[in-house]
């Protein structure tokens, strides 16, 4: 049974703000007939559909006679378009108003207004794109970050989807070889061992889980990498916040304990987005029981970050600079952290000598960065240090993975674990072999190949009006 034609759609494809351009998308079968009926063009042919991909000048105008604006029109003739279906693109100046007056000429002709995401669930299911490809570039176009981007290009490119069709054709091995055991048992036929089935399940299993591990790694940096700001009150952790931030956020005073509570504030530094979080000073007598809150929260904080970066006083000696964290848990400092001395315009003698003495977890002198937060020296430098310990949590195999993805990927893990203990425990192949079709639907949902309408609803709702 051939399926009903799907109406005709349109949207704004660009921000609904004043600009020197504004773009209208359209798809649908009879959209170039439609639009002819409005678009008057001012070149030699008289069909949109004898010079497709080629950009018309003309006026729209509307049921009326007037004109509402000079545009240019590229038509696309199906299939040989982003949706597949006969479409077009429109190219007005971009004004609100005038995009308004073009689709409300639209919606008279018989187009609706597309939802979100619509014209990339058409590419979808015209076959045009796969349904990995259609996450990604609702990917592209929602990411926060250079280094998201990046992810999310290469998903479009095919890498997530060359693991699954990997998984898949290594599943697909293994459960031939079961259903034929089955079938032909009586047969003369040389079957899988026990040890090489579980050998190629357990390579499924690492397989999965490597992706399952790298994609947290990415949700976790994805909204910015915890960076807990420590050090000794009046430092110059809130100066570096400001810093970092290229306006004031922190509160700077000569006072010490000005900060009782914690600031968090977000920037990217060369594509990467960071979370830093500016503690409050830490020092061994607190004044009052609130800063002492304070300090209890910045260690809990310093617990849970990513990354530390801990700020010590120049203008004092190095044993009394130190003094703050030496009585702490030494646990915080298995996180990453870099050491900055700060104030180096008044540095104190005893830091300039060479075998000064540094607390174990410090180690070396050389692994001190020394700056000036107020005058600026020896910042790049900073930047540059923090950039790198960003760079050292890429992995070739990270993958940007939705919801979605990620629960389809985590119940094929769930199958192949029951696969491979049905296999250990004897227990009848019938079981093995549910758990192993099972498995490779939950595949298919990731390739699309097995999909309903509900969850395809929920994918491309995501997307932004007009792609």
């Amino acid at each position: 049974m051939k399926q009903k034609p799907l109406p005709p759609i349109c949207a704004v494809a660009t921000p609904l703000a004043r600009s020197a351009i504004g773009a209208i998308r359209a798809s649908g079968e009879n959209s170039l007939d439609l639009i002819q009926k409005i678009f008057q063009g001012k070149g030699k042919s008289s069909s949109l559909r004898d010079k497709p991909r080629y950009a018309h000048y003309g006026n729209i105008v509307s049921q009326d006679k007037e004109i509402l604006d000079d545009v240019i029109l590229i038509p696309y003739v199906a299939p040989h378009s982003y949706t597949g279906e006969d479409s077009f693109e429109i190219f007005s100046h971009g004004n609100p108003l005038v995009l308004d007056r073009i689709l409300q000429e639209l919606f008279r002709l018989g187009f609706e207004q597309a939802r979100p995401g619509e014209f990339t669930k058409r590419a979808f299911l015209n076959g045009k794109l796969n349904l990995s490809e259609a996450q990604a570039i609702e990917q592209i176009v929602s990411a926060r970050s250079a280094r998201e981007l990046k992810l999310a290009r290469e998903n479009k490119e095919g890498k997530f989807r060359t693991l699954i069709l990997q998984l898949r054709s290594s599943l697909l091995n293994v459960l031939a070889d079961c259903t034929a055991e089955l079938d032909f048992i009586e047969e003369d036929i040389q079957f899988l061992s026990e040890e090489e089935k579980l050998s190629n399940l357990k390579q499924l299993k690492e397989k999965a889980e490597k992706a399952i591990l790298a994609s947290n790694e990415v949700e976790r940096w994805r909204s910015g990498i915890q960076t807990a700001i420590l050090g000794a009150p009046n430092a110059g952790k809130s100066s570096l916040l400001n810093y970092l931030l290229g306006h004031e956020r922190a509160l700077v005073s000569p006072i010490a304990g000005t900060t009782r509570d914690y600031l968090e504030a977000s920037v990217e530094i060369e594509g990467i987005p960071f979370v830093f979080l500016d503690t409050a000073g830490i020092r061994n007598h607190a004044s009052d029981t609130i800063e002492q809150r304070g300090i209890e929260k910045s260690l809990e904080i310093a617990q849970k970050a990513d990354f530390i970066l801990w700020i010590l006083d120049g203008s004092l000696s190095p044993s009394e600079a130190c003094k703050p964290f030496m009585a702490l848990d030494s646990a915080i400092f298995h996180k990453k952290t870099l050491w900055i001395v700060n104030k180096i315009d008044i540095l104190h003698d005893d830091w300039k000598r060479n075998g000064i003495l540094l607390p174990e977890v410090i180690g070396k002198k050389e692994n001190l960065l020394f700056v000036s937060i107020a005058h600026e020296r020896n910042m790049d430098t900073l930047r540059l240090k923090i950039h790198e310990y960003a760079k050292q949590t890429e992995t070739e195999s990270a993958y940007l993975l939705e919801a979605w993805q990620k629960i389809a990927l985590q119940n094929f893990l769930r199958e192949i674990e029951n696969a491979i203990r049905f296999t250990q425990a004897k227990v009848s192949t019938e079981m093995v072999v549910a758990a192993l079709h099972a498995a490779m639907d939950f595949l298919a949902e990731l390739t699309g190949e097995i999909s309903n309408e509900e969850v395809l609803g929920r994918i491309f709702s995501r997307f932004c009006i007009g792609k």
